[in-house]
């Protein structure tokens, strides 16, 4: 087994570290070298903290910078990534959430915008689509529904309207 002569610092009286390689992953500062990507000194020097998600450190920073909007990071991440259109970042900024039905986002957005009237938007959508001439978002707005027989709808509206008397 490989003890070294500071391992309590890191590992305390428990369980030391199996091997050099295991020490200098998990308490790199004993070794002399900086943090590894995604964690940053602890406040006493000697050890390494993993940076919270929503958060970033690069190799050798001293401190987590927290994401741009629209951009998410695990616990531990050395850099952010930007959510793709049709998600959004999650509250805990972890991970990108799908935008729900009616709603949209463009790639980077912080959040979920609602459809104009007359449009849609499935579930993970980056951007709605009118209703054509003759059909209208059903009540969830997840897609657009022909009108009944002697009703009529311009593109783009909320509701079907009945023709008048001798109109078809």
């Amino acid at each position: 087994m490989y003890l070294p002569a500071r391992m309590h610092v890191c590992w305390g009286p428990l369980r030391p570290p199996t091997s050099p390689v295991e020490l200098a992953h998990s308490c790199p500062i004993l070794q002399g070298s900086p943090c590894y990507a995604g964690s940053i000194p602890n406040a006493k020097q000697f050890a390494c903290e993993r940076c919270e998600a929503g958060t970033f450190a690069a190799e050798g920073t001293a401190t987590c910078t927290s994401c741009k909007t629209g951009e998410v990071a695990r616990a531990g991440s050395g850099a952010c990534e930007v959510c793709e259109a049709g998600s959004v970042p999650a509250q805990d900024r972890s991970r990108c959430a799908q935008c729900e039905v009616g709603t949209f986002a463009l790639e980077g957005s912080a959040n979920c915008s609602s459809c104009e009237v007359g449009e849609v938007a499935r579930a993970g959508s980056g951007a709605c689509e009118v209703c054509e001439a003759g059909s209208v978002p059903v009540p969830d707005r997840s897609k657009c529904a022909q009108c009944d027989a002697g009703t009529f709808a311009p593109e783009g509206s909320a509701t079907c309207t009945s023709c008048e008397t001798g109109e078809v």
